[in-house]
């Protein structure tokens, strides 16, 4: 009994000594991502012993919601009952590099949310055995995203205001098409009016046979504009009244 009593401390302290021998390392400064990139968080074991066979868990810390896993390794597979919903199709172990001690945590598209301390923990259940370290993360331009979305919005109204503006000054600009029934009904107006003294050309634009339509208009007008317009190549308005 004596001799069993001896041989089991023995081999207690074997695997006591032997866990001891292995710790959980991560980096001293934080990590910082870049918000929309991917980022790797740094874990291992050291000395560099294979953790295909251990159990790798990496967990938020400081919040306040009761669900706090990020990623669960665990029986050669990843598990992701009890993930977080915002880390769902995110997160990922490098499973190749498992074998040299590598747990580190990779995840994609970095998220203002993801701001934070992550702890990563490592059980060896067949020695037993478990250690774990933090992480801090941050990211950086937070609020890039929502700027940069504010400022193509103020883009594009401008962009919308500005060409609405130019085309209400061209469309003010622009002359009224006239055809000829409608020439002849301007000098008409103009010739048999005596109110109507006033022609302005430049609010019309019409065709030659148009153009001679109004001139009975322009010689009973005092004010015409322009005092002279070409019209076309054989034809030319003069208002021959005072201006």
């Amino acid at each position: 009994m004596k001799f069993l009593y001896v041989t089991a401390l023995i081999l207690f302290g074997f695997m006591e000594t032997n866990a001891q021998q292995f710790i959980v390392v991560g980096p001293d400064a934080p990590v910082v991502g870049e918000a929309g990139e991917d980022l790797v968080l740094p874990c291992s074991l050291q000395p560099r012993d294979s953790a295909v066979n251990m159990k790798v868990e990496w967990i938020r810390l400081q919040l306040t919601q009761v669900d706090t896993l990020v990623h669960l390794y665990e029986g050669y597979e990843d598990k992701y009952d009890g993930q977080m919903e915002s880390y769902r199709g995110r997160t990922a172990l490098f499973k190749e590099e498992l074998k040299r001690g590598n747990t580190s945590l990779k995840l994609s598209s970095v998220r203002a949310s993801d701001e934070g301390v992550y702890k990563c923990f490592i059980e060896d259940k067949s020695a037993p055995w478990y250690e774990d370290t933090t992480i801090r993360v941050q990211v950086k331009g937070r609020g890039f995203h929502s700027w940069k979305i504010a400022i193509i919005c103020i883009s594009v109204a401008v962009i919308v205001l500005a060409t609405f503006a130019f085309w209400i000054v061209k469309d003010k600009r622009t002359k009224k098409q006239l055809s000829h029934a409608e020439c002849s009904a301007i000098a008409y107006l103009h010739y048999h009016s005596m109110r109507m003294k006033t022609l302005n050309l430049n609010k019309y634009s019409t065709s030659e046979e148009g153009y001679q339509r109004l001139i009975p208009a322009i010689s009973n007008c005092t004010t015409a504009k322009p005092k002279v317009t070409p019209v076309h190549d054989s034809v030319q308005v003069h208002c021959p009244v005072r201006l």
